[in-house]
Formats: structure tokens, C-alpha cells, sequence
């Protein structure tokens, strides 16, 4: 059975970060990180939670409006 919820290290792993910069990050801006359990002094990342929060860092693509507005444009 695989985990429910990624460690710091793994979850900093995942996007190629520094583990001490995600914990600094749970402490000054917990809000620009997925939602967390605090387990004692574990934190955990569920898997649901980070998917939630990739979802919410994607940008809509702009380039289909930029490419609808060229042929218009003189």
C-alpha cells in the first residue's frame, strides 16, 4: 500500500526544491504550499492536497486569445 501523504523531503523532491527551503516556507508563508498535518512535529503533505495545489499554480494559457486577436489587429 503506497502513503497518503509525502514528508517534506519528498515533497521537496517531487518539484526540485530544497527540503530547509519548504520547511522555512511552512513557517513564513504556510499559504503558498499545499495544505499540511502537523503529526507532532512531522509535517505531511496528502497526496490530495498536493494535487489540489498544483491544479491552483497552473496559469490559464493566454496564447490561444493572443492568436485569436492577431488576425484582427492592423
Amino acid at each position: 500500500m503506497e502513503p497518503q501523504a509525502k514528508s517534506v523531503k519528498q515533497f521537496a523532491a517531487m518539484f526540485g526544491l530544497n527540503s530547509n527551503t519548504v520547511s522555512s516556507q511552512i513557517t513564513r508563508q504556510p499559504e503558498s504550499l499545499p495544505k499540511f498535518l502537523r503529526i507532532g512535529r512531522q509535517i505531511r503533505f496528502p497526496i490530495a492536497e498536493i494535487q489540489k495545489w498544483e491544479q491552483s499554480q497552473l496559469n490559464p494559457c493566454s496564447s490561444e486569445s493572443n492568436l485569436s486577436n492577431e488576425g484582427t489587429s492592423s
